[in-house]
């Protein structure tokens, strides 16, 4: 859907203002209605146009709770850990990425957040060991069966993934990317496959690039992940060479 599919936003607020802030300013536009929110995440923002906070600051709404059903899938989101925003992809992103993935004996997911494609992954491999950090792997661990490291994927990477020797790499990294010292262990460990999935397409370049002669991208599959913006979403399926 162009419209009408996005389960949060940021707000912005500022002196009885409730909006979003506008373009390279600091400006808050009042705004009552917005065409990309869903119905659920458009109650939020009227719930908080109706008494808007006091001061200036910004805020996330989300059109949904604590706990998510997608299909049979059930899962565990704290209020300030991240989840995917276009509510109507939520399976068919999954499946698409869970599918680029294979089957097999060991497999590694970085930057898992609450386990989105942790939980799936751990049907089709035997052993599945996932990294995050903070809030969101706290979430992880009760939404996967999966062994959660609660580290940073720069510190675990170097050790971790040469102990595991994982037949798979899960890439699942914020808009800058993945840290270098976690693509170099990735090509000392030398997967058979590494999928990426990636929000910003400049720093996916970089750090295919990064990985090298080691790797080579078998497919790449880009959705149109947030309609009306420049954003897209993109899964590159890499094997070694």
């Amino acid at each position: 859907a162009a419209l009408g599919y996005r389960s949060r936003a940021r707000i912005a607020y500022e002196r009885g203002r409730v909006g979003f802030r506008a373009r390279a300013s600091h400006e808050v536009v009042d705004v009552e209605r917005c065409a990309v929110l869903d119905s659920a995440t458009e109650t939020e923002l009227s719930r908080v146009r109706a008494r808007p906070p006091r001061g200036s600051g910004e805020l996330e709404i989300r059109g949904y709770g604590e706990r998510i059903e997608i299909g049979e899938r059930r899962f565990a989101v704290g209020p300030t850990a991240f989840f995917q925003a276009n509510r109507p992809l939520w399976k068919r992103w999954q499946d698409a990425v869970v599918d680029a993935c294979g089957r097999g004996e060991r497999a590694c997911e970085l930057y898992c957040g609450v386990g989105f494609y942790t939980q799936p992954l751990a049907e089709r491999f035997a052993r599945v060991v996932a990294v995050e950090r903070g809030p969101s792997a706290r979430d992880a661990r009760s939404n996967t069966r999966a062994e959660i490291v609660e580290a940073a994927c720069e510190d675990w990477a170097p050790r971790g993934l040469a102990a595991l020797a994982p037949e798979l790499v899960l890439l699942n990294p914020p808009r800058g990317g993945c840290h270098r010292l976690v693509l170099d262990a990735i090509r000392e460990a030398r997967p058979r496959r590494v999928v990426y999935v990636s929000c910003e397409a400049s720093t996916l370049a970089r750090d295919v690039a990064r990985l090298g002669a080691a790797f080579r991208v078998a497919r790449l599959v880009v959705l149109d992940a947030l309609p009306q913006t420049h954003h897209i979403e993109a899964i590159a399926v890499l094997d070694s060479v």
